[in-house]
């Protein structure tokens, strides 16, 4: 994977996947806690590692945290290695087709703590044959990782997958 957008690399949509998180809008809980004093946004998928935005302060008075964060992750071939994962998500083998977005709080101890999840399911991008849902930005509620389940925020993605998943699937 790589930092930026398909066109940074000159890739074709169906080369590659981009997931873009642009910005987060805090509910007036997180924005008053006290304990937020910065946030960041991350997400697996394909590589072992979580993927990271860089974490930026909060305001007490506006809802909205900027982020810009995009990953482009190149699949060129169908039969690439990570070809073959997103097909098994797909497929429902290993891993779920859903891309879960974590919603944190970093203090200035180093310790991150979970505010809140999202997700999006890759198979539903490709079972509606599109992913103008997510072009160019969408909104996806966060909601609490506790009991409560309850809406703590929204984050503004993008993600461009479609043809890309189109071309793992049936070519």
């Amino acid at each position: 994977s790589y930092s930026g957008k398909h066109s940074r690399r000159g890739l074709r949509d169906s080369e590659g996947i981009m997931i873009e998180v642009q910005k987060v809008t805090l509910g007036s809980d997180v924005r008053r806690s006290s304990s937020v004093q910065k946030v960041l946004v991350e997400y697996e998928f394909l590589d072992r590692r979580s993927h990271r935005s860089e974490a930026h302060s909060v305001s007490r008075t506006r809802p909205e945290v900027k982020l810009n964060f995009a990953k482009t992750f190149p699949i060129r071939s169908p039969r690439d290695d990570a070809a073959a994962i997103v097909r098994d998500m797909l497929r429902g083998r290993g891993s779920s087709s859903a891309i879960e977005f974590t919603l944190l709080s970093s203090s200035s101890s180093g310790r991150d703590e979970r505010l809140g999840k999202a997700s999006v399911l890759l198979k539903d991008i490709l079972e509606r044959g599109s992913d103008r849902d997510f072009v160019p930005f969408a909104d996806i509620d966060i909601y609490d990782v506790s009991s409560s389940g309850k809406r703590v925020g929204k984050i503004e993605i993008s993600i461009v997958a479609f043809k890309c998943l189109e071309k793992i699937m049936y070519d």
